[in-house]
This record gives structure tokens, sequence and C-alpha cells, in this order.
């Protein structure tokens, strides 16, 4: 009679758990995409950085997100993800205040590595929480999540620059407010933390093999580089350059840029909730969907280079952009396809591979871009706050996206088909 009570508080104080790694999700996507993006101009001028510097504090980032989320799935199973959130809890508050208190390159790369560490603990972490407390609507719950955390990218590329830029608060009083939120965060994980039972920790030997098992099945591959690249040639966009390039080539306001790059994120949100229902709606067709959003992003691409070629209105670009923002919300789909061409002891490992895949293609390509207006610095106009690259630059990057997007597409095509009726139970 007793055990009821003690179930509800433990579940009660899981749901806890929950909300805040859900916030934690939040900031981890407003720290994704903070920097450069929204502020490109105001690094690169109170740093006095090259481009590809820039560039690099978001690249440096993506990185190790990627990286950390090979490691990640690893450590969830064996420590558990309350163990697991906790400590990137601990990494993310103590980056995301180094990074606004650095004042050379150096430094700001090491906190934005010590920050994507700390944060790329919390998105496994949630998948994990939910199956736990919600398996009757697991989709539908993860769903809401995803869509609550993009909200905080949203709140990076929307509020960073009416408080920077219209406001006037310095970018760092702005990136340490959020550290502070940041903080507290934590304090109140660890509390909450400290009212559940103990997760037993696995036994055994930290290993990459289930990796290499992965690597292994047939069609993995292909799928995971359609839809890996996809993702990271739109995801470089607002993360990278995407405000940039409005401001530079279509004389985007800064504010209205910023709109433009908050409302992609809506976009992508908003799309991964239809095309989870779509892909309940049309089992085992995976394939069709990877196809259609490798198409997609080529389409996008290749209205932005007539839009340069055809010096069109900002509202061209925007289009353009949306389309892209549409090509990353097929997430739902893509992790469908990918539980459905391997077996069930291998889907977790899967999956984290796939979200390495994504962000190591970002990092890629936000690089290349960086790399790309250097090449053009030469021909860049210089005022007293910003860099202004010439259309040629731009025209160069999305000239090689393009490509990147025929060999996406190339790959989706050649992608096996899903089994039917496969059984998902055991997944």
């Amino acid at each position: 009679m007793t055990t009821q009570p003690d179930d509800m508080r433990t579940r009660t104080w899981m749901t806890a758990l929950l909300w805040l790694t859900i916030l934690l999700y939040f900031f981890t996507n407003f720290q994704r995409v903070c920097v450069p993006g929204p502020i490109f101009n105001e690094l690169q001028s109170s740093l006095k950085a090259s481009a590809s510097q820039i560039a690099a504090i978001g690249s440096c980032f993506l990185y190790a997100y990627a990286f950390g989320q090979l490691l990640n799935g690893i450590l969830l199973d064996k420590f558990g993800e309350h163990r697991v959130v906790m400590g990137g809890a601990i990494a993310f508050t103590i980056g995301s205040f180094l990074f606004p208190c650095a004042n050379s390159l150096p430094l700001l790369y090491a906190a934005r590595i010590i920050t994507s560490l700390g944060g790329g603990c919390f998105y496994l972490a949630l998948v994990e929480s939910i199956r736990k407390l919600y398996p009757s609507s697991y989709t539908s719950v993860l769903g809401i999540v995803i869509f609550l955390g993009y909200l905080g990218g949203t709140t990076g590329t929307s509020s960073l620059p009416l408080l920077v830029q219209n406001a006037g608060i310095p970018w760092r009083t702005t990136l340490l407010a959020a550290a502070i939120i940041i903080g507290i965060l934590t304090i109140l994980y660890a509390i909450c933390k400290s009212k559940v039972p103990k997760q037993p920790i696995r036994p055994g030997r930290l290993s990459l093999v289930p990796y290499k098992n992965v690597c292994k099945t047939k069609g993995n591959l292909l799928v995971m580089a359609a839809w890996c690249s996809t993702y990271g040639l739109y995801f470089t966009i607002p993360a990278i350059f995407g405000q940039k390039f409005l401001e530079d080539v279509a004389q985007s306001k800064p504010k209205h840029a910023a709109l433009c790059i908050s409302s992609l994120i809506i976009i992508s949100a908003v799309t991964n909730v239809v095309t989870g229902f779509l892909g309940q709606r049309f089992p085992n067709r995976e394939k069709t969907f990877l196809m259609t959003t490798t198409a997609l992003a080529f389409c996008g691409n290749l209205l932005i280079l007539t839009g340069i070629l055809l010096k069109l209105h900002q509202a061209h670009f925007m289009f353009c952009f949306a389309i892209l923002a549409v090509t990353s919300g097929f997430s739902p789909v893509t992790n469908a396809y990918i539980q459905n061409i391997n077996p069930s002891r291998q889907i977790g490992t899967a999956i984290g591979l796939s979200n390495f895949g994504s962000y190591f293609f970002v990092a890629i390509f936000g690089k290349l871009a960086g790399f790309l207006l250097d090449a053009f610095s030469d021909q860049a106009v210089i005022t007293e706050t910003a860099t202004i690259y010439p259309p040629k630059a731009y025209l160069t990057i999305f000239g090689l996206f393009t490509l990147f997007n025929i060999v996406a597409f190339t790959f989706a095509c050649l992608a096996p088909k899903t089994p039917l009726n496969k059984d998902k139970t055991t997944a």
C-alpha cells in the first residue's frame, strides 16, 4: 500500500527533471545558433578577426556537438540519463560563462567546445526519459519536445539582434545573462536529481564497436550521407552565415534578416510535426520522403543562385530559405528509415551516428563558407561595423552547396527501400 505514493513522488520528481532537461535543451538550441550567426559583424568587429576565424567559432561548437553524440549514446547506456544530464549541465554552465568573459580566439574556441559538449548531452537523454515516462505517446511527446527546443533557436536568432543591435546591449552582457539562467537550471536539476533513486551503472567497458556494426549494415551509409549532408547544408545558413548573406547581398536590415532566420527554425519545427504525421499515414515510404527532401534542397539552392545572378529582392531569398528550412524537418521519417533498416539492438546507436553526421556536416560546411568568404576579402567593403562581402563570394558558396545537393539526391536514389511490415515494437 505504501509503494504507490512513493512511485507517484518519484514520477513527479522525474517529470520535473524532464522539464528541466527540456529547458536546458532549449538553451542548447539558443547557444547553437546565437554564435556567430546573429552577431557575426559584432564579433568580427570587436575581435578584429577574419570571416573564417569567426565562422570557426560556430564550427568548433558543431564539431564538438557532433563527436559528443557518439560518446553520449554509450554513456547513456552505461550511466543512465540523470548522470549524463547532470554532467552535461555542469559543463554547459561553465562554457556558457567562459565564452562572454574570454578575450582571445583560443579561449573563445575552448569555451564553445565546452559549451557544446555539455549541451550535446540533453537530446538523447530526453529521448530516453520520454520513452520511460510516456511510452504510449512517445512519438507525439517527442515531437512537442523538439518543437519546444527549437524555440530556443528562434529566441537566439530574434532576441539577440534586438538586444545587441537595436537596444545597444553588448553581446557579452547578453550571453552572460543567458549563462546565469543556465546555471540556475543546473542547480535546480541537482536538487531534483537528489530526490529520485540512483540509476544503476551497467557493468562492462565503454566501446565504439556498436558504431562499427552500424556502418556494416546495408544502406545505413547511403541514408545517412543523403540526410546528414542535406541537413548540414541547411543548418549552416541559420547557424553560420544566413543573416549576413541577407544583409550583404539582399541589403536586408538586421532586424528583418534576424526575423527571417528565426522564422526558418519555426518552419523546421512545424515541418517535423507534419512529416511525423505523414510518416504514420504513409508507412514504408521513407525512401520517397528522403528523395523529396534532397530534391527540395537542390531546388532551394538553385533558386538562390538565380536570385544572386539576377539581383532579386530580399523576399526571393527569404522564400528560398523557407524551402531549405522545410528540408530540415524530415527527422521523424529519416529516424523511421534508420529504424526500419537496422536490427532492433542497434537502432539507438544508428540514430546516434546519424545525429553525429548531421552536425559534423554543419561544421564542415560552415568552415567551408568562412574559408570562401575570406577568399574574397580583397573585394569586400569594410565599414565601421561590418565587412560586406561581394555577391561573387556567396555565388561560389551556394554553387558548391548545389553540387553537394546533387550528390545527396544521388545517394537517396541509391538507398534501399524499407522492408514491409517490419515489427517496430522491438525498438
